[in-house]
C-alpha cells in the first residue's frame, strides 16, 4: 500500500515566541503513577502544533498555563475546559536529543 505523504518536510517549529491557541488539554497518568496535563498549542501562523506537559507534582508549571489562559482558579483547583481555545504566547526552543534528534520544547507560556 502506497501512502502519499511528503516525509522530506520537517515538523520542527523554529525557535521563537508565537501566538498560539490552547487546542487540547488532557489529564494523563505517568508510568510512575503521578498525574500530568498534556497540552497541545496550535500556532496559526505556522499551521503547526507544539506540545507541553505539566506535572501535578510541580503545581507552578500548571499555574503558568492556567494564568496565561486567563482561566479562574482558587485553592481547590480549576476547570481544565476553561483553558481551552484561549490565546497564549508560547516560547519554543529546539533541542537535539541524542535518541530522537531535533525536538521542540515549550520553555515559557504567557498571556497573549
Amino acid at each position: 500500500m502506497f501512502i502519499e505523504l511528503d516525509l522530506t518536510k520537517t515538523d520542527i517549529v523554529p525557535e521563537g515566541t508565537y501566538t498560539a491557541i490552547v487546542a487540547d488539554a488532557e489529564v494523563k497518568t505517568a508510568k510512575a503513577g503521578s498525574n500530568y496535563i498534556s497540552w497541545r498549542f496550535f500556532i496559526p501562523e505556522l499551521a503547526q502544533s507544539v506540545f507541553h506537559n505539566t506535572s501535578f507534582l510541580i503545581p507552578r508549571m500548571v499555574k503558568e498555563v492556567v494564568v496565561a489562559t486567563g482561566a479562574s482558579f482558587d485553592e481547590t483547583g480549576f476547570d481544565l475546559t476553561d483553558c481551552l481555545n484561549k490565546q497564549v504566547m508560547v516560547t519554543v526552543a529546539v533541542k537535539d536529543d541524542p535518541n530522537f534528534g531535533l525536538q521542540n520544547s515549550v520553555v515559557k507560556i504567557t498571556k497573549a
